[in-house]
């Protein structure tokens, strides 16, 4: 099949349901169909909404671009009743109408998107410094506990120290207190050997005089 008949038979297809709604409508201009999605006013200045399907009906209200509506119907001449969130009906032309997002939207979407990231990020950036001083707090007492560590070792290696000092200091007093003892001893004993020694040279001394008095006398005699 050639892309020509492929061409007029998607364009039948759309032609069948439009004139079968000039057909049967009490109103042959008008065509009733509904459509659920969304549509929008399109990406331009603010346009018209009349009261019917022809620019020589009253205007209802003016219509910004990227408000939302909802197609109630369609008709042949490029106009569409539509029905905006305030439930307010009216006709305006098809070429004004969209699908698709309007840029103006996206925008408003984008920059509120962008406005919801830079909230998370603040709450982030908060909640990061938050967990960078917690951090630094442990840092802080990790460095306070291994000095506070290194003390309790020193102080168990100081007391193991004084107590070994304490040891040798009670050995060195015993070992004085004998070396005194022992002083004494030797002192009782050179005081009694000297008095001996003295005692025994004055005994010497007087049975040495004695002998030489009773010399003397004998000789005394002999004249």
């Amino acid at each position: 099949m050639s892309h020509t008949s492929k061409t007029i038979q998607k364009t039948m297809i759309w032609l069948i349901p439009i004139g079968g709604c000039l057909l049967f409508s009490p109103e042959p201009a008008l065509c009733a169909n509904p459509v659920d999605a969304p549509y929008y006013v399109a990406d331009s200045v603010d346009i018209s909404m009349r009261s019917g399907p022809e620019t020589n009906y009253r205007i209802v209200r003016m219509l910004k671009s990227g408000m939302k509506l909802r197609v109630l119907e369609k008709n042949a001449n490029g106009w569409s009743r539509v029905r905006d969130e305030n439930d307010k009906d009216g006709w305006i032309l098809d070429r004004y109408l969209t699908d698709k997002v309007p840029a103006s939207l996206r925008v408003t979407d984008l920059e509120q998107n962008l406005e919801t990231l830079r909230n998370e990020h603040s709450v982030l950036e908060k909640r990061f410094n938050e967990v960078k001083q917690i951090n630094q707090t442990l840092n802080q007492s990790q460095v306070e506990l291994e000095r506070l560590q290194g003390l309790m070792h020193n102080t168990l290696k100081i007391d193991e120290e004084n107590k070994h000092f304490k040891t040798k200091i009670n050995q060195l007093s015993s070992e004085l207190k004998r070396i005194t003892d022992e002083k004494k001893s030797l002192e009782r004993q050179s005081d009694t050997s000297f008095f001996i020694a003295g005692a025994a040279v004055l005994g010497l001394g007087m049975f040495a005089g004695s002998i030489m008095a009773k010399k003397r006398r004998g000789s005394y005699d002999s004249l």
